[in-house]
């Protein structure tokens, strides 16, 4: 076959496997594909990571991606720094999403049509993936649809956008085989390429491969040191000059998380992992709106671990699990047998691709059928001791997105056996039965009939609130608190809501939602929810808010009669806007007497602490008063005030975590961290030092 020949068919090959994902994603989705300018909602994960797209998009199109502190402060949880670090950046995937928002200037659409697109892209690359090995393309298309279409996958969709977009983890592993394997050039830039854009895409599934790479890469490495073959490792550190320049990228969007983490102490601990690790029953449980099986998983699961809503099941399905059966027999008893070489390696390196995935989902300790404890260290356990990487996931369950790689990849070989010794005049048949039942055994009966009020309620007013553009202002109510409703039976989880209307205002606001919420922005939040009066008011001058949005529509009428009444000649001052379903109170009408702080002149150490662990010093308490009738703001950096620590004849530099306000003659208690901690594995005790003042 010539060349002209050969690349006509792989661009007619191309886009056949594209509108065939096209197809199978809009049947596994149904009616999503049909509601994709209408389904929306208001609550949880979905608004978030939408918004998060439409920020990305916004960041590229003004350039502030290229200021590095401007972007990961982001316009939700003002003014707390690096708000972007509590979730996901998502980076690359608003690559794909920009220029489908920037045709339509639709967010609905835009997000929806995305999600969908997520599993095209899944699909394509783990076709040519599993076709690189299985060199079948009815085997292979078997195989990408069981990877992009799978239980845990639906599980999670449509609310967790970001863990849709898995289609970089197959090329990962496929170009780190082959570039390990025989190193040169092309392999090795596609796999630091790839190995970029996924960090890029998903900091979950980065940390899943840079755990598992190792376990992944162990075959080839024996198999080089038992052939003394030294001069190996020089060529892999030689054709991977790609990654010098590739991973710069990488580390300009990680190294906020890294200097955040630090600064903030956090990790998730252990109590936090055990939660949404994986348990044996849920290996066998299907999701409940599964349309064949989920009527199996109230008997085999009772509830949710800790009541997970959503992305609880581990449940492989029927047919894939036959397949894999298959496929595990033929790789691993006959053709292992009679391969040699390469053909060896490539089995065992997806092998233990397989097991060290499995073994990992279950967490730190093993959980047995369903209990929720257990004394059982298991290998996660001690990888979380070792390594930090672990210590910022929080669901080891999350590892069976890798597992499928190797699982889709033998079932795609069962399939291949099975294709092999059945003969059929019309074999297209026989694939277009296995799809369709892979498709059928993953189709969950969902409406899609949810709608953003707030958009829909924005989508006529838009032009009424373009005053609040690049303004601060604060919500109200913040749903901080449980609140009773009259339109739904609860608000929590409501506060995304508000980051649906910054699509359509783009302000900068101080409500927000998000993986991770401090302490201080949690409590004022609450107060201001308990009370919305003059002292709130004075609070949110202090900190430079411009403005309040009142909600009418969000509080039963005879609720909000009461609460107006209450603030009426208040309110009435700052009104600039007034609306059936909202008020706008413009706080640059209110002439507060308020003094800032100096934070060197006004406030006294009443005293430093030093806490330790096992006899290292980890975090430094310091009591601090405000003497005067001043009010401390801290705004996004200014909130890391800077400390010294001399103990043991170590220097120790850290921050002091300001909370954004500070009132007058109040006292607070601030932290500074050291180094990083697990509370749930050591004891922590006071350690007597000399500390510096402050």
């Amino acid at each position: 076959m010539s060349f002209k020949l050969k690349s006509r068919f792989r661009f007619l090959e191309f886009f056949l496997i594209l509108f065939l994902g096209i197809g199978m994603t809009i049947l596994v989705t149904w009616p999503l594909a049909k509601k994709t300018g209408i389904y929306y909602n208001d609550a949880q994960d979905y608004p978030l990571n939408g918004w998060i797209l439409w920020y990305d998009q916004m960041a590229i199109k003004t350039g502030r991606i290229f200021h590095q502190k401007q972007y990961f402060d982001a316009p939700q949880m003002y003014p707390l720094p690096d708000t972007l670090c509590y979730s996901e950046n998502m980076f690359v995937p608003s690559l794909f999403f920009s220029p489908i928002y920037w045709i339509t200037h639709d967010l609905v659409l835009s997000v929806n049509c995305f999600t969908l697109l997520t599993f095209v892209l899944s699909f394509l690359s783990a076709y040519y993936c599993i076709n690189y090995f299985v060199r079948d393309w009815r085997a292979s298309l078997v195989g990408a649809a069981i990877y992009a279409f799978n239980p845990l996958t639906l599980s999670n969709f449509p609310s967790e956008i970001q863990l849709m977009n898995k289609y970089f983890l197959p090329l990962i592993f496929l170009f780190a085989y082959r570039y390990f394997m025989e190193p040169n050039w092309k392999d090795g830039f596609y796999f630091w390429l790839f190995f970029v854009l996924n960090g890029l895409s998903v900091i979950y599934f980065e940390v899943f491969a840079v755990v598992l790479l190792p376990f992944f890469l162990l075959p080839i490495f024996i198999h080089r040191v038992s052939k003394k073959d030294w001069l190996y490792f020089w060529r892999v550190v030689k054709e991977g000059w790609a990654g010098v320049f590739l991973l710069p990228v990488l580390f300009y969007f990680y190294f906020p998380y890294l200097q955040f983490s630090r600064k903030q102490g956090i990790i998730r601990h252990l109590n936090t992992l055990r939660r949404y690790s994986g348990r044996i029953s849920q290996w066998f449980c299907p999701q409940r709106r599964n349309l064949l099986y989920g009527p199996l998983s109230g008997n085999i699961l009772s509830s949710p671990p800790h009541r997970i809503p959503f992305g609880y099941s581990l449940f492989l399905n029927f047919l894939p699990m036959i397949l894999f059966l298959f496929g595990f027999s033929f790789l691993f008893i006959g053709y292992k047998k009679n391969a040699v070489g390469t053909k060896k390696i490539f089995s065992w390196c997806y092998l233990f691709l397989l097991l060290s995935s499995f073994v990992l989902s279950f967490g730190p300790f093993f959980l047995g059928w369903k209990t929720d404890y257990g004394k059982l260290k298991l290998p996660f356990y001690y990888l979380y001791r070792l390594t930090p990487l672990l210590n910022g996931i929080r669901s080891p369950l999350r590892f069976q997105f890798v597992f499928y790689i190797p699982f889709a990849l033998v079932a795609a070989f069962g399939a291949r056996f099975i294709f092999n010794r059945i003969r059929v005049t019309k074999p297209g048949f026989l694939v277009a039965f296995f799809l369709f039942f892979i498709l059928l055994e993953n189709y969950s009966v969902r409406q899609y009939r949810v709608r953003s009020f707030m958009l829909q309620y924005l989508s006529t007013r838009k032009s009424r609130f373009q005053f609040l553009r690049h303004q601060v202002t604060l919500h109200y109510p913040t749903f901080i608190s449980i609140l009773h409703h009259y339109r739904v039976r609860t608000l929590f989880g409501f506060e995304p809501m508000y980051l649906n209307w910054d699509t359509v205002t783009g302000e900068v606001m101080m409500n927000g939602y998000s993986g991770f919420a401090p302490n201080d922005w949690l409590n004022f939040m609450a107060a201001a929810e308990k009370n919305l009066g003059k002292g709130i008011f004075k609070e949110l001058k202090a900190l430079g808010v411009n403005f309040v949005v009142i909600h009418k529509n969000f509080m039963p009428p005879k609720e909000f009669q009461l609460f107006y009444q209450r603030h009426r000649l208040l309110y009435k001052q700052g009104l600039v806007y007034r609306g059936k379903n909202t008020l706008v109170l413009s706080l640059k009408k209110y002439h507060f007497k308020i003094h800032l702080c100096d934070f060197q002149k006004d406030f006294v150490n009443e005293g430093l602490r030093l806490y330790a662990i096992n006899g290292e010093p980890a975090y430094v308490v310091a009591d601090l008063k405000n003497e005067d009738n001043c009010y401390l703001v801290s705004k996004f950096n200014s909130s890391y005030y800077p400390l010294t620590v001399w103990t043991g004849g170590l220097t120790y530099h850290t921050h002091l975590i300001l909370p954004f306000i500070v009132l007058p003659y109040q006292k607070i208690q601030v932290y500074g961290y050291l180094r990083t901690f697990k509370l749930s594995t050591n004891p922590i005790g006071k350690f007597k030092v000399n500390l510096n003042s402050l």
